[in-house]
């Protein structure tokens, strides 16, 4: 299991493959979704360097596309995949996430009011 977490690398490398879940994506696309303006936010070099990481050890592909001019793309491979369960409990665990689904539920759940 250690080997395991060792290989995916730093919290940017499963955030990166968390975004690459729903389909290939291109560089910038990618950076987008990662800007949320705070301290948090992913940078291009951040970015750049977990993609490296993670095509490196397997879990994104890398495709040159032949369009003009050329487009690099990049998407999860089967061993990336593999991540998704894992990736799916950290989301879960989001407080932000949870906060959201406690207003959904409030929202569709009867108050019972009773009287004074």
């Amino acid at each position: 299991m250690v080997r395991g977490i060792k290989e995916v690398g730093s919290l940017w490398n499963l955030v990166v493959a968390a975004y690459l879940l729903d389909g290939p994506k291109r560089f910038n696309q990618i950076l987008r979704m990662g800007e949320s303006g705070g301290r948090d936010s992913l940078n291009s070099r951040t970015l750049s360097r977990a993609l490296k990481h993670l095509t490196k050890t397997g879990f994104v592909e890398r495709r040159v596309l032949s369009t003009q001019p050329v487009a690099v793309e990049y998407a999860l491979t089967p061993q990336g995949q593999k991540l998704k369960p894992l990736l799916e409990a950290y989301s879960d665990l989001d407080p932000k996430a949870r906060q959201r689904e406690r207003g959904v539920q409030s929202l569709s759940l009867p108050v019972a009011r009773t009287r004074v």
